[in-house]
C-alpha cells in the first residue's frame, strides 16, 4: 500500500500542529503532533509505503516501528476516511 496527500488538500503549520482544509468545500481538520508527525511523513514522501512511513515515525519518535505500526496504519485509515490522503495498492 502506498500514500498520498489527495490534491484537494491545502494544509499549514502553526504552534497547535498541522490545519488541513479540503479545497473547494474548505473542511478543516487539525492534527494533535502526533497525527502531524504522520502527516509529514506522507507529505514528505509522496508514494511512501506503509512501512516506509511506519520507519519514519518511528526513528522520529524513538520508538520501535513494531510498537507504533498498528497506531500509524489506524491513524493513516482515519486521514483516508476524512479523504485528505490517498492509498493505493
Amino acid at each position: 500500500m502506498t500514500w498520498r496527500i489527495s490534491p484537494n488538500v491545502a494544509w499549514t503549520y502553526d504552534e497547535d500542529g498541522v490545519a488541513v482544509a479540503t479545497v473547494p468545500d474548505t473542511q478543516v481538520y487539525r492534527l494533535d503532533s502526533s497525527g502531524g508527525i504522520i502527516w509529514d511523513a506522507v507529505a514528505e514522501r509522496p508514494g511512501a509505503t506503509t512501512d516506509e512511513i511506519v520507519a519514519d515515525v518511528a526513528a522520529l519518535v524513538h520508538l520501535p516501528a513494531d510498537r507504533i505500526c498498528e497506531d500509524v496504519i489506524s491513524y493513516l485509515r482515519h486521514l483516508e476516511s476524512l479523504g485528505i490522503v490517498i492509498a493505493r495498492g
